[in-house]
């Protein structure tokens, strides 16, 4: 209530700025080039008015469309979700989970990734879940945030911490490989184990009665 109020204010204070700027001009011209003028500045602080009155009630409206409209999403693949800023931090403290931050601005491949995260089949060997978020505003803000350099990244994220990020490329789009990558990073590999092999009893034997031949014919 106190920002409206103060908002007001300054509109009122706007006008009598104004209308004593108009006023003063006014003085100084002839009879008519009086009446353009009033004509002139009436339409003017019409616009005005109507920029002031309609623009604050217009622009969230807006705002709150646009943002609807991308929330509302809907993958084919159950592992993928659209999430909203405000969930973005409730996500990321689970035990491990894919956040794919996909700008749209000027990315002509944004389109094509949010049409894979719709492939239920491709998708299917995935063992973690995505959730697809889409800036549209305090992109910036967002972006120092997570360190994001590219359009379309996708950050695993596990108990709050980012463990692993890759970056979306063409190549991602084809067979399998995303998936693979993805499992990886979900459940690393570990490297196989060299066998050791142990000799046995007689093995030793021998190898010690080899051992003292040679060191005979020496």
């Amino acid at each position: 209530m106190e920002r409206l109020k103060e908002y007001w204010q300054k509109v009122i204070i706007f006008f009598q700025d104004s209308a004593k700027k108009i006023k003063n001009m006014v003085d100084s011209l002839s009879r008519q080039q009086k009446k353009m003028a009033a004509g002139i500045g009436g339409g003017v602080v019409l616009v005005i008015l109507l920029a002031f009155i309609i623009s604050p009630i217009v622009r969230p409206i807006i705002r709150a469309e646009q943002i609807d409209s991308i929330g509302q999403r809907e993958f084919g693949s159950p592992k993928v979700s659209q999430i909203f800023r405000e969930e973005i931090d409730k996500k990321i403290t689970g035990d491990g989970v894919f956040i794919a931050f996909i700008d749209e601005k000027d990315n002509p491949l944004a389109e094509p990734l949010l049409e894979m995260f719709d492939d239920t089949d491709k998708l299917a060997a995935l063992s973690a879940e995505i959730f697809v978020y889409q800036p549209i505003y305090d992109v910036k803000e967002l972006a120092k945030r997570f360190n994001l350099q590219d359009p379309n990244t996708l950050v695993y994220f596990s108990e709050g911490a980012e463990q692993e990020r890759l970056i979306l490329t063409k190549e991602d789009l084809n067979g399998n490989q995303l998936v693979e990558k993805m499992n990886l990073i979900v459940n690393p590999k570990i490297a196989p184990k060299q066998k050791i092999r142990v000799e046995t009893p007689d093995e030793s034997a021998e190898s010690g009665e080899e051992a003292t031949a040679d060191t005979t014919e020496e």
